[in-house]
């Protein structure tokens, strides 16, 4: 079972609106139209794709900008 100090449990109703306690009893469905009342607008999720692919950027846009052609040309030829 869970274990959180009261400080912490306290931190959670005030940002959720729910206690501990209920959103153990509560399914995840429960949980999420809860939270839709409080703020009043619908949740939304991104695929764990997105999560991690967004803010990176591309890092050949950045090798381009370390590594001249000239450079690779030379290391080219060598094979």
């Amino acid at each position: 079972m869970y274990k959180l100090n009261s400080k912490s449990k306290s931190y959670i109703k005030d940002s959720v609106g729910l206690s501990f306690e209920s959103i153990l009893s509560m399914n995840s469905l429960e949980i999420d139209s809860q939270i839709e009342k409080r703020i009043n607008k619908k949740l939304t999720h991104k695929p764990s794709s997105m999560l991690r692919a967004s803010g990176r950027g591309t890092p050949f846009l950045y090798l381009w900008r370390l590594i001249n052609i000239s450079i690779i040309d030379k290391l080219l030829a060598k094979i």
